[in-house]
């Protein structure tokens, strides 16, 4: 267990109140981040002990059941049995969700990834059907609720999209868009919040500090802060050694040097896979691969400034960067400037290609969900492969790929010689998840295996069982627990 763990785990055992009072007084005192994650650590306790085994096979169990209802939402929406089952497969073996069990209280998030499915399928039903019927905008509103107080320090970016979603339903329907509906379904999905607000109002707004420090910290010359997102996103397809390898070394000595080093590597690399994309994707090839190519040099031209602008402040009050981030960097800019073809192709075909629009929304998704969280973290929040922002963020990246690799199997079905296009998808397709599912094991293991080797976690978990029988019959003890080895400025719990 994590040192948050037993800290939520202490919250809740320091109250004897009964449960709805305990709720009322967590919710009161800490807000709405840290509420469900005192009460599922409590709950936990209470049915299973300290058996931490236990804790993350309950949790193992929530993923499987947020990944599984990835299928009828993808399903329903883009009416592909395929798509949605590629899906589900890439985003249960992602190794960009292994960071969330690091942390036990942390499988509130695989919950409100349940209740947000839910809420997105509800919602949809709703769109399609035009219906507006009491007990359908009640599980809207519950759902939409539900995902957001389980998780809110992860879900929050959900508030804001029932907005972006009426926002692009107007945008394509236009005159057969229904205002007055859009208007209902807003009303009653905001309303719990709203009341909520009224009853405590820093519960609602006390977590979420307004995000100054990271203006300021690019007012002080710490432009690379603006790179984090995009380095999110990348770092969900594949980790540095490998864009290493395919990429090459990095030279930021000079903007003549760089340039050349696009030139000769990302541009060229970049360029290959854009081509690729076309043939499976576009029709118009030309136009999807010269606005691809433009859109991600012009972005990869722009990275250098705030890469190197740190460097001029004097190193004693410089805060260093890994410019090993770079790489991930590099490959969230031409995600987001393939998606953009990807849209505009989609418009150019009539609106008609749904693995088009997957393509689009998964991309566009993660990263919206990334700057979000990006933006009320700490200044210099530097992403990894295995991340607990990612968790949500990786769902969209698994449906830009399935679409990606369904938008391939169509291609090769259509081939009509001898009449093997059908078994040459299938297997093709096996060909391509098999290198997958061995990178995603590979880094996961790699994970897992540290985190093992540098906590001892075992070992921790038995000393504290032990300590907790010592003194459970005795009076009152005051215990620290030493946070890190740096006895000068370790925390103490």
């Amino acid at each position: 267990m994590h040192s948050d763990d037993w800290i939520s785990l202490v919250r809740y055992k320091a109250l004897e109140e009964d449960f709805l009072t305990k709720v009322q007084i967590f919710w009161k005192r800490h807000g709405p981040v840290v509420t469900s994650q005192i009460i599922y650590m409590g709950l936990l306790e209470s049915l299973f002990g300290l058996n931490y085994k236990v804790f993350g096979l309950i949790n193992i169990i929530f993923k499987i059941l947020a990944t599984l209802s990835l299928y009828p939402l993808i399903l329903l929406v883009f009416k592909r049995r395929l798509l949605a089952f590629l899906a589900v497969i890439l985003y249960s073996i992602s190794y960009s969700t292994v960071g969330t069990f690091y942390v036990v209280i942390q499988g509130t998030e695989y919950q409100a990834i349940f209740f947000m499915n839910i809420f997105l399928i509800i919602y949809y039903f709703i769109a399609k059907k035009q219906i507006i019927s009491l007990k359908w905008i009640f599980a809207l509103m519950l759902s939409f609720s539900i995902a957001i107080l389980l998780a809110p320090s992860r879900l929050f970016p959900l508030i804001l999209l029932p907005l972006l979603i009426e926002f692009f339903l107007w945008l394509h329907m236009r005159a057969n868009y229904n205002f007055k509906m859009g208007v209902r379904k807003l009303f009653f999905l905001y309303l719990p919040f709203v009341l909520l607000f009224i009853y405590h109002p820093v519960a609602i707004t006390g977590a979420f500090i307004i995000p100054i420090t990271h203006f300021q910290k690019i007012l002080e010359g710490y432009w690379f802060i603006i790179l984090s997102p995009m380095s999110g996103l990348g770092y969900m397809i594949f980790w540095d050694s490998y864009w290493v390898k395919l990429i090459g070394s990095l030279r930021l000595d000079n903007f003549g040097g760089y340039l050349l080093f696009l030139v000769t590597h990302t541009t060229f690399l970049f360029g290959l896979i854009s081509i690729i994309f076309a043939l499976i994707l576009s029709r118009n090839r030309r136009r999807f691969i010269l606005l691809t190519i433009v859109l991600n040099l012009i972005m990869e031209i722009l990275i250098f400034f705030p890469s190197i602008n740190h460097l001029k402040i004097p190193i004693e009050h410089r805060v260093s960067f890994d410019f090993n981030a770079l790489y991930s960097v590099f490959v969230g800019v031409f995600v987001f400037a393939f998606s953009i073809s990807c849209y505009i192709e989609w418009l150019a075909m009539g609106k008609k290609n749904g693995l088009l629009l997957a393509i689009v929304l998964g991309s566009m998704t993660s990263l919206y969900f990334i700057f979000c969280n990006w933006l009320f973290a700490n200044s210099f929040l530097s992403f990894g492969p295995q991340h607990e922002y990612l968790t949500v963020p990786a769902i969209g990246v698994s449906l830009m790929f399935s679409a990606l690799l369904t938008s391939f199997h169509d291609k090769l079905k259509a081939i009509k010689i001898l009449n093997l296009g059908k078994s040459l998808a299938v297997c093709t397709l096996l060909l391509i998840l098999l290198p997958i599912y061995g990178v995603n094991k590979l880094r996961t293991t790699e994970y897992l295996s540290g985190i093992i080797k540098q906590n001892n976690a075992l070992k921790q978990q038995d000393i504290q069982q032990k300590l907790r029988i010592q003194i459970k019959e005795s009076t009152n003890k005051l215990v620290f627990f030493d946070w890190t080895r740096d006895k000068d400025n370790a925390e103490f719990y």
